[in-house]
């Protein structure tokens, strides 16, 4: 009887600290939420979140390679073939910057979604069909699949499928943007627009960038930021702007001999750029 009331004691105890935690999160996000936006004090938020933040994330890494973990790094979108293996890193994205991860999430995996290649997908080649041919939305496959899925809980056909078209062609306006040259990243779109509605700060809006994870060889593997990423393989564009979340650790052990001891076997990578821009300080 005793050891009943005991462990039902520690659920409710257990229950008591999930809620807190909760409670303390919802406050803290919507402090930073007003901290952002607040003509008094976004100045100094944007001014000294990023340091923060990059300190904070610092503080848990287990390495000492003076890799900035909030750096946006430039790369060709042909280098990003695959999806990350990793499970749910599309969710919550920022919370994985700067993590190292062991395991077998980069190898190639039948059924796995490290399977899956960018120009294998309904939403490449659907945007091949509109942007190099000139089909329109509607005969798209990526259409057809999109509503189907709207269809189940509107079933006016005529209406969502009206309402589909015209949010697809919000695509062709972006794509346009970024075919002519005018690839932005998110801190030069909150530059010119604000901060958008739905995310809290400056960690969430860096985020909001095209996300790869880094393999134990060096490759960079796709997470999130899909249009943007299948509209720049389209339009043949040089360079777009990435952010890096997580790293296999076994990469991490190529990167710390190649910087501390002078290893020049890695060829030209994102993250011996970084390092050696260090170096040439």
């Amino acid at each position: 009887m005793n050891n009943l009331f005991s462990e039902r004691k520690q659920r409710q105890v257990l229950i008591i600290i999930i809620v807190v935690g909760r409670c303390i999160r919802v406050i803290k996000r919507g402090a930073e939420y007003a901290l952002a936006r607040t003509p008094l004090a976004k100045r100094m938020y944007w001014r000294y979140a990023p340091r923060y933040y990059r300190w904070k994330i610092r503080q848990r890494t287990t390495h000492n390679l003076p890799l900035d973990p909030l750096q946006t790094v430039w790369v060709d979108p042909d280098c990003i073939e695959r999806y990350s293996g990793r499970e749910n890193a599309y969710i919550d994205r920022y919370q994985d910057i700067g993590k190292i991860k062991l395991g077998n999430w980069d190898i190639y995996k039948s059924g796995n979604r490290s399977s899956k290649r960018i120009e294998d997908t309904t939403r490449y080649q659907s945007f091949v069909e509109r942007f190099e041919n000139g089909v329109e939305w509607e005969d798209t496959q990526m259409f057809s699949d999109l509503l189907f899925k709207k269809l189940e809980d509107d079933k006016n056909k005529k209406k969502v499928a009206s309402k589909l078209t015209d949010e697809l062609r919000e695509y062709d306006l972006l794509y346009e943007k970024i075919d002519s040259g005018e690839y932005k990243t998110q801190i030069q779109l909150y530059e010119k627009h604000g901060m958008p509605k739905n995310r809290v700060g400056f960690l969430e809006l860096l985020t909001d960038e095209i996300t790869v994870d880094i393999g134990r060889d060096g490759e960079l593997l796709f997470v999130d930021g899909r249009h943007r990423l299948c509209m720049s393989k389209i339009s043949k564009i040089d360079k777009i702007p990435v952010l890096v979340l997580c790293r296999h650790k076994e990469w991490l052990s190529k990167l710390s001999e190649y910087y501390y001891s002078h290893n020049n076997t890695i060829q030209d990578h994102p993250d011996t750029a970084q390092l050696r821009a260090l170096v040439n300080r």
